[in-house]
């Protein structure tokens, strides 16, 4: 689509024509004012017969440089000036980021349907100029032999309606938020619930392994008294088998008897009892 540069002056006098004259702001938009101005300019443009592309005169506004088209795409590539914005459908726009000769190489940032919330944020600053009304609503009633009674009115019903539709948007938006924030502390409360009965698993187990390491300490310290006990007896044990042994032999030998294997001897030691 070629965009028409010619905005009805002499063209040698318009500053956006000649990239080395054109405006610092063109290197700085002001993306609201821009929005601000597009938002009075389709309006006037849906109401008139005006073709397309249409722009501000520069000469009345040199803060900012822009097209309004219908239709979908990329924006034109013969205009590169940072800060040019393109407005299509009343919904999308395109603010060009770079001033490269090359059209392929231009920056372009794309911002879809993200216009009418920026033109509502912006509303709170510009309600109360009739020119910069969100819309006029058309009155189709002709029986009174005017057309647009709203215009008349200077735009308070579409005020009114904007108004009720930011209300709603109001009202929903704080339900939502309600909900999150019920959802949010619901989650909350589980999770510290989870969080305190870990705790407490926690606690418990290590009560737990206190007890097991004490019951094991104790019986570590019984089986070594048993061993101890045990080796006390077993070296007992020896000293009187030792003892009962020396008695015997020296028994055997003061009474001159024998205890040979043959058995052909008396045994004079087993004679006494």
């Amino acid at each position: 689509m070629k965009i028409d540069n010619t905005a009805g002056d002499d063209d040698r006098d318009n500053p956006w024509l000649d990239r080395s004259r054109a405006p610092k702001s063109a290197v700085q938009p002001d993306i609201s004012y821009t929005l601000r101005y597009f938002e009075d300019s389709s309006r006037k443009m849906r109401q008139s017969e005006e073709e397309w592309p249409y722009r501000p005169d520069p000469h009345n506004d040199s803060r900012v440089h822009f097209y309004y088209f219908r239709g979908v795409g990329d924006p034109p590539s013969d205009v590169s000036y940072v800060g040019d914005v393109y407005i299509m459908d009343d919904v999308d726009v395109w603010v060009c980021q770079g001033t490269l000769p090359d059209p392929q190489q231009r920056r372009w940032t794309y911002y879809t349907h993200i216009i009418r919330a920026m033109l509502e944020a912006e509303r709170g600053s510009i309600a109360n100029k009739p020119s910069q009304k969100r819309k006029m609503d058309v009155d189709t009633d002709d029986s009174d032999g005017n057309a647009n009674d709203d215009a008349d009115n200077d735009g308070q019903d579409s005020d009114d309606e904007y108004d009720v539709e930011m209300q709603n948007k109001f009202q929903t938006e704080k339900h939502n938020l309600a909900e999150t924030r019920r959802a949010f502390d619901e989650f909350k409360q589980l999770r510290e619930h989870a969080d305190q009965n870990l705790r407490n698993k926690i606690v418990e187990l290590e009560a737990k392994n206190q007890r097991l390491r004490t019951e094991k300490d104790a019986t570590e310290k019984s089986t070594s008294d048993l061993r101890r006990q045990v080796a006390h007896l077993t070296a007992y044990n020896n000293r009187i088998n030792t003892h009962l042994s020396a008695m015997i032999d020296l028994r055997t030998a003061s009474m001159g008897g024998t205890n040979d294997a043959s058995g052909s001897g008396v045994n004079d030691f087993d004679s006494l009892y």
